[in-house]
């Protein structure tokens, strides 16, 4: 009978030492000493605590997996997300929380995109407004900036398209060029160019990645 005890109390020290590499601090009910007999009750104490800190490091670990490679969307409003290209460009009031070009020709205007190390972008939206068949063009370009700083590398782009009924729409691509996203190495950005016209307005921009 003693010789069985004292093989379960090496087994239940073994276990709990490899359990130990595997979850989270726990306390161990019970200790052992060389030469004197083990209680039963407590070697199964001291399993009961290893089966418990096994089954929190588990669940800790399911719910760390149904996190990752869900989808997850990054929404950047047009006034407040957006600076002007150049020092000298303005905005012009479009709609309550969008913006126009406020000036001659057509200007640029660039938001940053912060998305987590290593996601990976499956959609580009781009949101604007428009009058009904307009003459021109607005476009959103997202972009990818080298560290230390070189050409920059377009990832996606969308561009308006002429509609007879004109208003709030927006325009998709699933086409995205090298959509892992490297924070370590380059810097992300959006850019819109808006013509002088006043008929098309920049309202915002979604993007669409997996959470790494």
């Amino acid at each position: 009978m003693k010789n069985r005890i004292y093989v379960l109390t090496i087994m239940s020290l073994f276990l709990l030492g490899v359990t130990a590499a595997w979850a989270g601090s726990y306390t161990i009910p019970n200790s052992f000493t060389s030469g004197t007999a083990a209680v039963a009750a407590e070697v199964n104490a001291n399993f009961s605590a290893a089966k418990a800190a096994i089954d929190d490091n588990d669940s800790r670990v399911t719910t760390l997996e149904s996190v990752s490679g869900s989808t997850s969307y990054l929404s950047i409003p047009a006034r407040g997300g957006f600076v002007a290209n150049l020092g000298g460009n303005t905005f012009a009031s479009c709609f309550p929380d969008t913006f126009a070009w406020n000036g001659t020709g057509s200007s640029l205007f660039q938001a940053m995109v912060n998305l987590p190390h290593n996601s990976v972008i499956t959609d580009f939206t781009y949101h604007y407004w428009t009058v009904s068949f307009p003459s021109v063009q607005t476009t959103a370009t997202l972009y990818r900036q080298p560290m230390p700083a070189t050409s920059r590398e377009q990832m996606a782009a969308v561009a308006s398209t002429s509609t007879s009924s004109g208003g709030h729409i927006n325009g998709s691509t699933t086409a995205i060029t090298n959509g892992t996203v490297d924070n370590q190495s380059y810097t992300y950005y959006v850019e819109t160019d808006l013509p002088a016209t006043g008929s098309l307005c920049t309202d915002g921009i979604t993007i669409t990645y997996t959470k790494p």
